[in-house]
């Protein structure tokens, strides 16, 4: 999958999830500040120290974006996953593979 159909389906994801009603306050923070921190000029690490500037913004993000997952109820979650996934003719656009293409592929067993 190109890196930019990656982000622009979890973005969309994660949008659906903090719209939802059914995800509590806490969760909606936490992907709101991932989204501040990433927009954010001010860093804990400053972004010109080689490796480590742009480590911290990996490590605090996602410890955001897991604390979120971790309060969202489970059934929130599999009903927006599905939302965020692209359709066969964008698939196809964007070289995407096609998860159900694998259910088609004959396996041999010898």
């Amino acid at each position: 999958m190109k890196p930019f159909a990656i982000l622009k389906r979890e973005i969309v994801f994660y949008r659906n999830v903090i719209r939802d009603p059914r995800t509590p306050a806490i969760a909606r923070w936490c992907v709101r500040a991932a989204a501040a921190y990433l927009l954010s000029p001010i860093d804990l690490i400053p972004d010109f120290v080689p490796v480590l500037g742009q480590l911290d913004d990996v490590i605090v993000v996602s410890l955001l974006l897991a604390i979120a997952r971790y309060f969202v109820p489970a059934d929130v979650l599999q009903e927006h996953r599905p939302a965020a996934r692209p359709s066969c003719r964008e698939a196809s656009a964007t070289g995407i593979n096609d998860d159900r293409r694998a259910d088609r592929i004959p396996l041999n067993d010898d």
